[in-house]
């Protein structure tokens, strides 16, 4: 039994990590092994299954239907002292991004898109992870609240104004359905 398949997104993966793209045909060989050695493969959408029957993969494959709790997250966990709490203005309109802070969740287009807003605006970045250093120098004004989650992240959500997840590399991310 095996969850959360990503040789889809490998080549993606790579692309951010130059130095290992010399590994993606071994990586590739590899995982079709690795992963037709299994009863069953859990995926969250029919694309990623043909994405990963086009990489040759065995059809061990079982549909993982994904959901959220939606008494937690919802827009009545708005919160003002939330807001005060990162000196979030009244009129500032906060645009929120939730991940891991890695290079494949596209953390130079997030960063470039907040550079260029020309509002009264505050981003929050909730997450932490390896490339947290270059997001904090990119957009120094920001809030980063570094990991939340359960009722804080609740909170978080429903306080923000606009939600922004640029990656390309999801095979199903669950943060656009908590958004």
């Amino acid at each position: 039994l095996v969850t959360g398949v990503q040789t889809c997104a490998l080549p993606i993966y790579l692309k951010h990590y130059w130095y290992l793209a010399r590994l993606e045909k071994p990586l590739k060989r590899y995982l079709r092994w690795f992963y037709g050695q299994v009863r069953e493969v859990y995926v969250p959408s029919r694309s990623v299954r043909e994405a990963l029957l086009a990489d040759g993969l065995k059809d061990n494959f079982k549909f993982w239907p994904r959901g959220i709790d939606t008494e937690r997250f919802a827009p009545s966990k708005r919160s003002k002292a939330w807001r005060e709490k990162y000196g979030i203005g009244p009129d500032e309109i906060v645009v929120l991004h939730v991940s891991r802070l890695v290079r494949e969740k596209r953390l130079d287009t997030l960063t470039g898109a907040l550079q260029r807003i020309d509002l009264p605006y505050r981003g929050v970045i909730v997450g932490d992870g390896p490339d947290r250093a270059f997001a904090e120098a990119a957009v120094p004004k920001a809030v980063f609240t570094g990991f939340l989650s359960g009722e804080d992240l609740a909170t978080a959500y429903a306080s923000s104004d606009i939600f922004v997840f640029p990656s390309d590399s999801e095979s199903f991310g669950n943060v656009t359905l908590e958004a």
